[in-house]
């Protein structure tokens, strides 16, 4: 018994980071770029950063370059534009001071523009979360 308590214990403290937001998780990246079309249309492209925890994130695995299509298209209670735009801002922030920043989906958070290119997806808006690590996570959502 003893054995499967510590089993759970470290599975815990191992995947913690990656519990913070429920229903989603969140990569620390490098933003290499962001461009903004207009108020609420971007298009981001940021660099994974390797963790080391083994977690292999379901939409930036194995992409050496993600790069997000974006718009504010999904107005709900806990989406909204002032959201997003905060959202915008501090990947902007990040990009400028150049550090690196929590980036995340909650449910459908991004989906492919095609099959053939996987680290190209689209996100319907942003939105800051503060995760149980107290660090800032932008998360996107698309459903």
């Amino acid at each position: 018994m003893a054995k499967k308590g510590l089993l759970i214990a470290a599975t815990v403290v191992l995947m913690a980071p990656h519990l913070s937001i429920a229903g989603g998780s969140s990569e620390v990246v490098s933003v290499k770029s962001l461009s903004l079309y207009n108020e609420t249309e971007f298009v981001l492209v940021v660099a994974p950063r390797p963790n080391e925890y083994g977690y292999e994130d379901p939409y930036m695995s194995g992409c050496h370059v993600f790069t997000v299509l974006g718009a504010f298209e999904n107005p709900q209670e806990r989406l909204t534009k002032e959201g997003h735009l905060a959202a915008l801002a501090l990947l902007a922030k990040a990009k400028r001071d150049d550090v690196p920043v929590h980036l995340g989906w909650m449910g459908t958070g991004f989906v492919k523009v095609n099959d053939d290119e996987p680290c190209v997806v689209r996100s319907r808006g942003l939105r800051i979360l503060t995760g149980s690590d107290g660090e800032k996570h932008i998360v996107s959502y698309h459903s």
